[in-house]
């Protein structure tokens, strides 16, 4: 492909087989330059449609990019599931199709995100963002975590 292009990927759940089964289905576009005669008009047409995506991802903010997420997974959660869950699928779609950067905090006991949580001395200016990827155990000590903060 020559000239501009811009490259969108999506996840989206459906539903497959005589059980029923959720699976998680990746789906790639690529929007290539149409209709302008010039390569300028064209790398400005994806320019727009890139600075919208970004924004609605909320990724327009040059000192927010730099930050990384705050990734909690927790092994325990679900016989192991969450573990699996990041590795073949969540590690994927932050780090590689999203380009995060991430801070990765495998809990080791109850709490232990609660603890971190509560103990940072500023959050906001350290981390864009938190992603937990765990039962609703471990989104319950984030909350009491950050509801526990004075700031």
């Amino acid at each position: 492909v020559e000239g501009p292009v811009l490259r969108l990927v999506g996840y989206r759940t459906r539903r497959v087989g005589v059980m029923r089964s959720t699976r998680l289905e990746r789906r790639e576009v690529l929007l290539e330059s149409v209709g302008e005669k010039s390569v300028e008009a064209n790398c400005a047409i994806a320019k727009r449609y890139y600075d919208v995506a970004m924004d609605l991802l909320g990724r327009s903010d040059p000192a927010q990019e730099s930050k990384p997420l705050l990734v909690f997974v927790n092994p325990a959660s679900g016989i192991g599931i969450s573990t699996r869950l990041w590795d073949a699928i969540a590690r994927k779609v932050l780090c590689e199709d999203a380009n995060h950067v991430v801070e990765l905090v495998r809990t080791t006991r109850q709490d232990h995100a609660l603890d971190l949580i509560k103990g940072h001395a500023d959050l906001v200016a350290a981390y864009k963002g938190i992603v937990i990827v765990s039962g609703d155990g471990l989104v319950y000590e984030v909350v009491q975590g950050l509801m526990g903060r004075r700031d």
